[in-house]
């Protein structure tokens, strides 16, 4: 228990030296409320949601595994239609052949591909995309990603 506190400490001090300003007064707010008035943490970093919106916790876990699909989308090359076919089919054969004796895992076995290494992390964030979800994903993920660089390369 001690060294989760000082892990929490560290972080905290973390965001006030290198953080901005306005995250790291938001976090040191949260942890003080939450330690001074009990609760959730979730509730003293103001991490609830109105009924009907995805959990602070959802969010979290919906935008890891994007992060991970971007890192198995990037193993694969090719224009992005037959790319997302080639994912879209990786993730049938991850989901069939290697979930089902991964799944109590805490990380991929040594010397697992890229992809599947990818796709296993994706999949501790929750199911994985179905073709016509996946194309929907790839597509937006790859519009924000094309804005991201284009704002970057006007710097």
């Amino acid at each position: 228990m001690a060294d989760s506190i000082n892990n929490l400490l560290e972080l905290a001090d973390l965001a006030q030296q290198s953080g901005p300003k306005e995250i790291a007064q938001w976090f040191d707010a949260g942890i003080s409320k939450w330690m001074n008035n009990g609760g959730t943490l979730e509730q003293a970093l103001g991490l609830t949601c109105a009924p009907g919106k995805r959990s602070a916790r959802g969010q979290y876990l919906k935008h890891k595994q994007r992060q991970h699909l971007r890192e198995a989308w990037n193993t694969l090359e090719g224009p992005p239609t037959p790319r997302a076919r080639k994912l879209s089919e990786a993730i049938k054969v991850f989901e069939t052949r290697y979930w089902p004796a991964w799944c109590d895992r805490d990380e991929p076995p040594p010397g697992a591909s890229q992809l599947r290494a990818a796709l296993f992390r994706a999949r501790q964030h929750g199911k994985l995309p179905a073709e016509r979800q996946l194309f929907e994903l790839m597509k937006s993920m790859n519009a924000a990603s094309s804005v991201a660089w284009f704002s970057k390369s006007l710097v």
